[in-house]
Protein backbone atom coordinates (compact mmCIF):
# COMPACT_ATOMS: atom_id res chain seq x y z
CA UNK A 1 0.00 0.00 0.00
CA UNK A 2 2.74 2.54 -0.64
CA UNK A 3 0.72 3.74 -3.18
CA UNK A 4 -1.51 5.63 -1.09
CA UNK A 5 -0.68 9.09 0.46
CA UNK A 6 -2.34 9.62 3.76
CA UNK A 7 -3.30 7.46 6.90
CA UNK A 8 -6.62 8.48 6.31
CA UNK A 9 -7.11 7.39 2.73
CA UNK A 10 -5.13 3.89 4.38
CA UNK A 11 -7.99 3.47 7.31
CA UNK A 12 -10.74 3.81 4.48
CA UNK A 13 -9.41 1.21 2.09
CA UNK A 14 -11.16 -1.73 3.80
CA UNK A 15 -14.40 -0.05 4.21
CA UNK A 16 -14.68 1.09 0.18
CA UNK A 17 -13.28 -2.46 -0.76
CA UNK A 18 -15.83 -3.99 1.46
CA UNK A 19 -18.91 -1.70 0.25
CA UNK A 20 -17.54 -2.75 -3.33
CA UNK A 21 -17.57 -6.80 -2.86
CA UNK A 22 -21.01 -6.19 -1.17
CA UNK A 23 -22.29 -4.86 -4.05
CA UNK A 24 -20.95 -7.37 -6.00
CA UNK A 25 -22.21 -10.36 -4.18
CA UNK A 26 -26.00 -8.31 -4.10
CA UNK A 27 -25.57 -8.73 -7.71
CA UNK A 28 -25.60 -12.20 -7.72
CA UNK A 29 -22.29 -12.33 -8.49
CA UNK A 30 -20.68 -15.91 -7.25
CA UNK A 31 -16.96 -15.68 -7.61
CA UNK A 32 -14.63 -11.84 -7.41
CA UNK A 33 -11.53 -12.30 -8.77
CA UNK A 34 -8.34 -9.73 -6.96
CA UNK A 35 -6.05 -8.42 -9.37
CA UNK A 36 -3.62 -7.91 -6.76
CA UNK A 37 -2.76 -9.39 -2.77
CA UNK A 38 -3.09 -6.32 -1.40
CA UNK A 39 -7.07 -6.68 -1.29
CA UNK A 40 -6.61 -9.89 0.54
CA UNK A 41 -4.59 -8.23 3.56
CA UNK A 42 -7.35 -4.93 3.69
CA UNK A 43 -9.96 -8.02 5.16
CA UNK A 44 -9.49 -9.93 7.93
CA UNK A 45 -8.77 -13.37 7.16
CA UNK A 46 -11.95 -14.98 8.81
CA UNK A 47 -14.07 -12.31 6.67
CA UNK A 48 -16.83 -13.83 5.01
CA UNK A 49 -16.36 -11.72 2.11
CA UNK A 50 -13.31 -13.13 1.49
CA UNK A 51 -14.30 -16.59 0.81
CA UNK A 52 -16.20 -15.67 -2.15
CA UNK A 53 -12.97 -13.78 -3.51
CA UNK A 54 -10.37 -16.03 -5.79
CA UNK A 55 -6.60 -15.06 -5.68
CA UNK A 56 -5.85 -15.34 -9.60
CA UNK A 57 -1.94 -16.69 -9.06
CA UNK A 58 -3.29 -19.13 -6.49
CA UNK A 59 -5.91 -20.34 -9.26
CA UNK A 60 -3.73 -20.93 -11.94
CA UNK A 61 -1.15 -22.43 -9.68
CA UNK A 62 -3.99 -25.18 -9.16
CA UNK A 63 -5.21 -25.65 -12.44
CA UNK A 64 -1.45 -25.82 -13.81
CA UNK A 65 -1.03 -28.83 -10.88
CA UNK A 66 -4.45 -30.60 -11.90
CA UNK A 67 -3.40 -30.53 -15.46
CA UNK A 68 0.45 -32.52 -14.29
CA UNK A 69 -1.88 -34.65 -12.52
CA UNK A 70 -3.86 -35.64 -15.23
CA UNK A 71 -1.34 -35.76 -18.02
CA UNK A 72 0.68 -38.12 -15.26
CA UNK A 73 -2.25 -40.11 -15.33
CA UNK A 74 -2.67 -40.28 -19.13
CA UNK A 75 0.56 -41.46 -19.80
CA UNK A 76 0.18 -44.44 -17.76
Amino acid sequence: MQGFKTQKTQKRMPNLLRIALQMLTVRAVNIIILASDDGKTLLAYDDPLLKKCVDPLDSLARSTVKLAKSAIKDSK
